[in-house]
C-alpha cells in the first residue's frame, strides 16, 4: 500500500468577489496517495480530488464571482489525456434550481471557476463540486 499525503489543507481556496464567505468546502477524500502519476509503464495512477462547495447565502450571480483553488508544490493537475491542455481535466457539476452555468480554466498548479450567467441566483444550499485529476509528487511530506 502507498503511502498517504492528508489533502485536508491540499489547497488554498479563494471565494471572490461576492462568493466571499459565502460557501463552506468540503475536500473528498481527505487523503491521497503519494506518487500518483500519469501515462507510467503501468498506466495512470492519478488521483481525483473532489471539493464539494455548499453555499450558505442567496445572491444575485455575476460575472466576476470566482474561486480560484491553488494546490500545493507537491500535487498538480494532471494533463490525463495529454494534449497539453488542463482546461478540459476539470469536471464542474452543480445542483441548483436557478441554473446558473460555470466554467473552468486551469494551469498545472491552480483550476478558476467563473460563472459566466450574470442575474442567476445562487441560493442557500445550492452545492458545487469540483473534479480534478491530480498527480503527487514522491517527495510529498505526508502531512
Amino acid at each position: 500500500m502507498k503511502n498517504l499525503v492528508k489533502v485536508t489543507a491540499v489547497a488554498a481556496i479563494a471565494l471572490m468577489s461576492t462568493l466571499s464567505g459565502q460557501a463552506t468546502v468540503v475536500l473528498t477524500p481527505n487523503q491521497a496517495p503519494i506518487d500518483a502519476y500519469v501515462n507510467g509503464s503501468d498506466g495512470n495512477q492519478h488521483f481525483i480530488q473532489t471539493f464539494e462547495f455548499t453555499f450558505v447565502g442567496g445572491y444575485a450571480v455575476n460575472n466576476a464571482d470566482i474561486i480560484l483553488i491553488t494546490l500545493p508544490t507537491d500535487i498538480t493537475v494532471t494533463d490525463v489525456d495529454v494534449d497539453a491542455n488542463f482546461n478540459d481535466e476539470i469536471v464542474v457539476a452543480y445542483e441548483s434550481a436557478n441554473d446558473p452555468t460555470f466554467a473552468a480554466t486551469a494551469t498545472s498548479t491552480t483550476v478558476t471557476i467563473t460563472t459566466t450567467t450574470a442575474g442567476n441566483n445562487i441560493d442557500a444550499g445550492d452545492r458545487l463540486w469540483v473534479m480534478i485529476p491530480v498527480a503527487v509528487a514522491s517527495s510529498a511530506s505526508g502531512t
